[in-house]
């Protein structure tokens, strides 16, 4: 959400719009791509929170982690469980320690949010080039 600044400015203003609309963009990028997407939010200081999952059509999956787990944690699993399984993975961050630590090695594509946001602005550009 931190990416881009109008992004950035919706969420200090209403946290649930900004991610509202992440939801919208990461819905479009994968129907378009016709790819998995899992969106990790931070619940860690939600006290008694157990985590919960919530399905966006049939590739898009909205996860907020427990209690006491980390986004990044969350991420850093999710992405080793599926290369192990011989899966592509692409993961979204802008934090480098997870991005160079957690990552190095196994194949998985990195971006940072910035660059993400550019192929979601690309991606945008093309969905309106084919509607003309």
């Amino acid at each position: 959400m931190f990416a881009k600044d109008a992004l950035k400015e919706l969420a200090k203003e209403d946290l649930m719009a900004g991610r509202e609309k992440v939801i919208q963009y990461l819905s479009e990028y994968a129907v378009f791509y016709d790819t998995e997407v899992y969106l990790i939010f931070d619940a860690y200081h939600v006290k008694g929170n157990p985590g919960t999952k919530q399905r966006f059509g049939k590739n898009l999956e909205l996860i907020f982690t427990k209690e006491g787990e980390s986004a990044d944690f969350t991420l850093t699993k999710m992405a080793k469980e599926f290369s192990e399984k011989g899966r592509a993975v692409s993961i979204v961050t802008s934090d480098q320690a997870v991005q160079v630590q957690a990552f190095s090695g196994k194949g998985v594509s990195r971006y940072s949010s910035r660059e993400f946001y550019g192929i979601l602005e690309e991606m945008r550009r093309q969905i309106s080039e084919m509607e003309l």
